[in-house]
């Protein structure tokens, strides 16, 4: 709230005040969406979402105009700042009067918040007691209290051509990244897009000499692929048998790949929960646990999987977000070995079947924690904490729903009492469940075909329906108490 004055007074994205400056001759490659893939079809987990993206090459357009920010943002960013701040100093100083409260104490609540807080930072399970009660109170509350305003703002922020280059490659950019966007997302042909990032900010190592970490440095002369994946990533899942491919056909040939594994839940920082998913998956080359996202953030990526191919020279040459266009990429790993050893004898290209959906061919990944859900169609309000809730008369397409009594926090649900269900109704010839925990589950397709799942340990993907129908379709799920449910995958 506080900072809506900036966003008004400087348009957005984009300067309310703009001037047309010619572009010689320029042409540029104009993609459906945000981050277009050019190639095959393919699929991105993006930040928390499944989006799935394809269709052929995009067209080569002209632009002959960009639109160039009018030298006012600056003062119009000042002026929001000033506005915002000015307004909440009155607001506050008026409420303290009303409430006869003394002047300093907003100085002593921000000491003991800050003092909380750097608490929390150190010790992870205080943080989590500090912030379970505002994740209960205020963001079902404010979403109940305050409708949605700002969609026309975000529209106006993301729907144009700026906004739509600006997130196919993530922002914060340094002296290390400041060229990867010179690279064409899924280009058919070798790019040159600046010296590769370094891989920072790790928190420990996989399958390396005594967990030792590795330097992009000390690979110049060879060819690298650095791989960015999160083990229960059902769009890693279809890709990473590509890569695994990839490293058992060229490893002897002089390529070098390098999996960067950036959690996406909590869950997924654990060491032994990406060992165990990096076996499950036949992995054995590096594996970085980037926890944090250093490394993420270092290659300004924003998607799961991310391909960033690196030449002899530690030059950045081709850079593919999300599924699908597997082809090309192992063509360009080609080149460039032949490039880094001319005379190399490679083996056959690879023959890894390419499951890449097509677009809209399912139902969009569906997260039950709540700060996720973005389907729920149940008539009781989706809260974190103990409720008790029923399935709906009616349920809409692609959506799910709750029945019985749960506990749901911000990643997973899990039941309370006995005879908690979950009702699904998607599309998709496969589904899979992550689940966490020690119980059964058992899965009723509306075919009338059932089974019982037995779920122990840490989470992962279990597969529900692994051959279903076209069309839509209903599941129920019975989850035992004891499990952890977190989200549905589908394929």
């Amino acid at each position: 709230m506080p900072v809506l004055p900036v966003i008004f007074l400087t348009g957005g994205a984009q300067s309310a005040r703009t001037t047309n400056r010619k572009l010689a001759d320029s042409r540029q490659k104009v993609g459906a969406g945000i981050g277009a893939q050019v190639g095959a079809g393919a699929s991105i987990r993006a930040g928390s979402a499944g989006v799935i993206k394809s269709g052929a090459d995009a067209d080569s357009v002209a632009v002959p105009t960009q639109q160039e920010a009018s030298r006012w943002r600056p003062y119009l960013v000042i002026a929001g700042l000033v506005t915002s701040f000015t307004l909440v100093t009155l607001i506050g100083s008026v409420l303290l009067t009303v409430l006869n409260l003394p002047q300093d104490i907003i100085r002593w609540v921000a000491m003991v918040v800050l003092i909380l807080i750097g608490i929390g930072l150190i010790v992870p399970k205080f943080e989590y007691i500090l912030e379970k009660p505002f994740a209960f109170i205020l963001p079902q509350k404010l979403q109940t209290l305050l409708p949605d305003y700002t969609a026309g703002v975000q529209e106006q922020l993301t729907d144009n051509d700026s906004a739509r280059d600006a997130l196919s490659m993530g922002g914060l950019v340094n002296d290390e990244n400041k060229d990867l966007d010179k690279c064409d997302d899924g280009a058919s042909e070798l790019q040159f897009c600046g010296i590769a990032p370094s891989i920072k900010g790790i928190d420990s190592w996989l399958n390396t000499p005594d967990g030792e970490g590795i330097d992009l440095k000390d690979l110049r002369g060879q060819v690298t692929l650095v791989d960015f994946w999160a083990y229960s990533c059902i769009n890693c899942q279809r890709s990473i048998p590509h890569v695994v491919g990839w490293d058992k056909a060229y490893r002897d040939a002089g390529l070098n790949v390098i999996g960067i594994h950036s959690p996406e839940y909590a869950f997924e920082k654990d060491a032994s929960n990406v060992a165990a998913g990096a076996k499950d998956f036949g992995i054995t080359y590096p594996v970085a646990l980037d926890n944090n996202l250093s490394t993420w953030t270092n290659y300004r990526n924003r998607y799961w999987p991310a391909h960033y191919l690196i030449d002899a020279d530690g030059v950045v040459r081709h850079i593919a977000f999300g599924e699908g266009n597997y082809a090309t990429t192992e063509k360009l790993i080609r080149e460039l070995l032949a490039d880094a050893n001319p005379g190399v004898d490679l083996p056959a290209p690879t023959d890894t079947v390419d499951d890449t959906p097509e677009l809209g061919a399912t139902t969009r990944e569906t997260f039950l924690g709540s700060s996720k859900d973005v389907n729920f169609a149940g008539p009781d309000r989706y809260a974190p904490g103990e409720g008790s809730y029923d399935f709906p008369s009616d349920q809409g397409d692609d959506t799910f729903a709750l029945d019985g009594d749960w506990d749901i926090s911000t990643q997973y649900v899990t039941p309370t009492a006995a005879d908690a269900g979950v009702r699904l109704s998607f599309h998709a010839t496969v589904v899979e469940m992550v689940l966490a925990g020690t119980g059964q589950v058992t899965v009723t397709l509306d075919d009338g075909s059932a089974k019982v799942i037995d779920v122990d340990g840490t989470p992962k993907s279990y597969p529900l329906a692994p051959d279903v129908g076209e069309g839509q379709h209903v599941l129920d799920v019975q989850v035992g108490e004891g499990v952890e449910a977190y989200s549905f995958t589908f394929g």
